[in-house]
């Protein structure tokens, strides 16, 4: 060092480097601590006799699953078809549900498709399964696949109710269609087991085209939807909501 300003800028670029070493010291301790919170999540699972669960924690990841619901009886026949034939498959292909539309027709599909691949239709939803997933676990899907009945997942809807509150909170959401609860079991069928084993979330957020944020939380055996009240501040369930407008629930189903 020839001169005090050396010394700085000495100091200036040491400093600079302790200051990277504390974020990704703090990036670092953030992941781990998330990682060990996952596996206390899973050794619960296992203590409670739901080791399928953690698995599917593990090594299932879904995109949009609003969407999945929806269109839970166009997803699930294909994945069920696709484990039959060969359940490696899944370890090289994604599940991808795609909207096909044009000026004659609509449709709505899924497609397995090579992981990392482009394709040539807007994405709806997507599940995915990691390349190490093990057999133990297509094993549980495939038998809860073979169990249950496929038929649309029964939703509760009610666009004419919300003329009734202070403010319609699907004005910027038309695309939930006035869904406001997925009914995951009813006489004809009971799905709340295979909607664990494919890591659907315990909620979910869906935005507007101004921003608005909805949530669909899973309540027992239903995913029901959730609003922001502004004055109090917290989240509160569009049927309670309903209730509290004195709408009748039973007229709604």
């Amino acid at each position: 060092m020839k001169n005090y300003m050396d010394i700085v800028n000495a100091e200036t670029e040491l400093l600079k480097k302790k200051r990277k070493l504390e974020l990704d010291y703090e990036n670092e301790m953030k992941a781990i601590e998330k990682r060990l919170a996952e596996y206390e999540e899973y050794k619960n699972d296992f203590k409670n006799g739901n080791g399928d669960w953690a698995l599917a924690k593990e090594y299932v990841t879904l995109y949009k699953p609003f969407n999945l619901l929806r269109r839970f009886d166009t997803f699930i026949p294909k994945l069920k078809d696709a484990l039959k034939e060969n359940w490696q498959l899944m370890l090289e292909k994604d599940l991808l549900l795609l909207d096909e539309a044009n000026s004659m027709t609509y449709r709505v599909f899924a497609k397995l498709v090579d992981k990392n691949k482009s394709y040539n239709y807007p994405k709806l939803g997507e599940v995915q399964f990691l390349e190490n997933t093990p057999v133990e676990y297509f094993e549980k899907l495939y038998m809860e696949l073979d169990e249950v009945n496929y038929k649309y997942l029964k939703n509760v809807q009610g666009i004419e109710y919300c003329k009734n509150l202070s403010k319609d909170p699907f004005q910027n959401l038309r695309e939930l269609n006035y869904i406001w609860s997925f009914k995951l079991k009813t006489k004809e069928y009971d799905y709340t087991k295979l909607v664990k084993l494919l890591n659907f979330p315990q909620e979910f957020s869906c935005y507007g085209s101004k921003g608005e944020e909805v949530i669909y939380k899973l309540n027992g055996t239903s995913y029901d939807l959730y609003i922001w009240d502004t004055d109090n501040k917290v989240w509160v369930n569009y049927k309670e909501l309903v209730e509290t407008e004195q709408l009748k629930w039973e007229n709604l189903i």
